[in-house]
């Protein structure tokens, strides 16, 4: 098993600081992911992008189930909040009041991947999202809750 952690991808932030992406309109989609998967921080954008050659998140590795499409679901109506946890920590919190979920599948995913589908770089993530282990889904629904980074 691959996954180990939760994580922003570095260049995301870059692109913020230089107004590539705009964090604040731009659109967003989650994609699950299989065991395959070794999470990274890069600079480099080509290792950052959904489904790009040579990326870490390529579709080889992505969930399939007969009602999960491909490249995951779109998420909609996004917010960001900040706050110090209980540890003094600052988190910054992603959410959507309509969480992606995906009915009737069955698949394994360790974890999701968040990247940003509007932006001139194309699909570029966002933050990998470990759960901690396997989740596994039987003829099921999957829900993605949130990100927090």
């Amino acid at each position: 098993m691959a996954w180990t952690d939760s994580g922003v991808v570095s260049y995301y932030v870059y692109a913020m600081g230089t107004n590539a992406v705009k964090v604040t309109t731009d659109g967003f989609k989650v994609a699950l992911f299989g065991s395959g998967v070794s999470p990274t921080q890069s600079a480099s954008v080509t290792v950052s992008e959904y489904g790009g050659a040579g990326s870490t998140w390529d579709t080889t590795n992505e969930v399939s189930s007969s009602n999960y499409i491909a490249g995951g679901a779109s998420v909609s109506g996004v917010s960001w909040t900040q706050n110090y946890n209980s540890q003094g920590n600052n988190v910054v919190t992603m959410a959507s009041p309509a969480s992606p979920s995906w009915s009737t599948v069955t698949f394994t995913s360790y974890g999701a991947f968040v990247y940003d589908t509007t932006t001139a770089l194309t699909n570029l993530g966002l933050s990998w999202n470990y759960f901690g282990g396997s989740q596994q889904v039987t003829s099921g629904t999957s829900n993605f809750q949130g990100v927090a980074a």
